[in-house]
């Protein structure tokens, strides 16, 4: 039932002895319950992200941690309550145990304590230098160190940066962009997925085209991260201020591939079945210039899931959106799924007669069930007059996390599909989510003046994003205004 409790990796019990040994060489209560307290506190935050990303923590995820983002793992994580009262208990009854010991420590004479504290740092130092635990955080540390003293200015084009207010652009062809949940490449590549997504390899096979290295990068690594990085071409670093909650953003003075569609006379229309505003996803896409059309969706009573409603009812919504569209040209409609979703996907027990996966199998049923849907909407969309000016992306937002047959695979990539090729990459050009702004403009032939980041900055990479986060959170501090409290 704990499932943050089980198979706890020996880095972590490491990490945690070496608390307990500083904890018991404490003479005062107070210092034993801090020192005790923190190390569970940051062994407990490791093995969320060892569980969620199959990487040890980094100075990301706690840029990343919020009171919204709690609230939201309790909704689609069920046994983390259970699993932080069992956590508290432990932590309760190793300080009183380590409080008991302390005080038979300091009852010894001060040689023979001298002693047994040597003895237990010598004990300490070997189980500190072999955790990856450990080691993520001092890496973490050095890392937090070096950003604070980088002040630089790294966008020496800024010149070239034209605010919103001043973009042109002319129409192109229609689009239908659909970010798929935790969706990866190897799902319609890998032969041991090839029972799951026979729906998106009939696309390939009818003449689609798959980029097969499209790559996560720090920034674009979760689904509100993701939809910022592919729209505007920065990464998702931002003041922590404001603390990743784009609910608080009153301005917004960044260019967003959507915003040059809805110069261009576009109408945008984002759906999803999310009724959480996690992040304060909706408002940064009102800023980008899109109309939500959630309330088109009625979630039937169904299995509840956090989001209350499943992708079955997206895709039926979004074929009447479509049809509406379709009278009104031109326009984007962006979809969002969701039932692949961490921790182990959320399956819809109405499609179990459709899908040849046993339900039991909650990963594996959704991504055959997210195929199933994809390919109905696909083959909708083509049957409709005028399907061949619509240009149709679909790409996932991220890595899946979690599921461990997944993230065990070697050299891991973000699916990315279209009906029309992408001039100027092949199927193994390297591209990530500061290129997506430019390849969804370009594959659209919508012509603009847009600059995106890699206009800005020639030296643009993935290694240049990871290593000057602390440039990219000044650069969103200029182009933000947030709502006063």
């Amino acid at each position: 039932m704990f499932i943050l409790l089980e198979n706890l990796p020996l880095d972590i019990i490491y990490f945690l002895l070496c608390g307990i040994v500083l904890a018991v060489i404490q003479k005062k209560k107070i210092f034993i319950i801090l020192i005790i307290s923190l190390f569970f506190l940051l062994a407990f935050i490791d093995k969320l992200a060892l569980m969620t990303t199959a990487e040890h923590v980094d100075l990301f995820c706690f840029l990343k941690i919020n009171l919204d983002m709690v609230k939201y793992a309790t909704n689609i994580i069920p046994d983390i309550i259970p699993t932080l009262v069992v956590l508290v208990l432990f932590l309760l009854l190793a300080i009183f145990i380590i409080c008991k010991t302390s005080n038979m420590l300091f009852a010894l004479d001060k040689r023979k304590r001298i002693k047994v504290i040597i003895i237990y740092l010598c004990l300490c130092v070997p189980l500190f230098c072999v955790s990856n635990t450990a080691s993520a955080y001092v890496n973490l540390f050095i890392q937090g160190s070096e950003w604070l003293w980088k002040t630089e200015n790294i966008f020496w084009n800024q010149g070239k940066y034209l605010p919103p207010e001043q973009l042109q652009a002319e129409k192109g062809k229609n689009l239908v962009i659909i970010y798929l949940e935790s969706f990866e490449n190897s799902f319609v590549k890998n032969d041991e997925f090839k029972s799951l997504t026979p729906n998106l390899r009939r696309l390939l096979d009818s003449g689609w085209y798959s980029y097969d290295n499209y790559q996560q990068l720090k920034g674009a690594d979760s689904t509100v991260l993701a939809l910022y990085a592919t729209q505007t071409s920065f990464p998702c670093f931002f003041p922590l201020r404001m603390n990743y909650n784009f609910s608080k953003v009153k301005l917004l003075d960044i260019n967003s591939w959507a915003h040059i569609l809805k110069i261009a006379g576009y109408k945008n229309i984002f759906m999803d079945t999310d009724k959480t505003f996690f992040g304060g996803k909706e408002h940064m896409l009102e800023l980008f210039g899109y109309d939500l059309r959630n309330d088109l969706i009625s979630p039937k009573s169904w299995e509840d899931t956090p989001w209350k409603g499943h992708d079955f009812e997206l895709f039926e919504a979004a074929k009447k959106e479509y049809l509406e569209l379709l009278k009104t040209p031109p326009f984007n409609l962006t979809l969002l799924t969701v039932d692949t979703h961490f921790p182990a996907g959320f399956p819809d027990s109405r499609l179990e007669e459709r899908v040849n996966v046993d339900k039991k199998e909650s990963v594996k049923f959704t991504i055959a069930s997210t195929d199933l849907l994809v390919g109905d909407f696909i083959d909708f969309i083509n049957k409709q007059p005028g399907s061949e000016d619509t240009i149709i992306i679909i790409l996932g937002d991220h890595l899946m996390m979690g599921s461990s047959f997944v993230t065990k695979l070697p050299d891991r990539r973000i699916l990315l599909m279209t009906n029309k090729r992408i001039e100027g990459y092949d199927v193994k050009s390297p591209i990530y989510f500061y290129d997506m702004p430019r390849i969804i403009l370009d594959i659209l032939e919508v012509k603009n003046n847009a600059v995106f980041s890699k206009d800005l900055i020639p030296e643009m990479s993935p290694g240049f994003v990871t290593e000057n986060v602390p440039l990219f959170m000044k650069f969103h501090k200029m182009k933000t205004m947030l709502m006063m409290s």
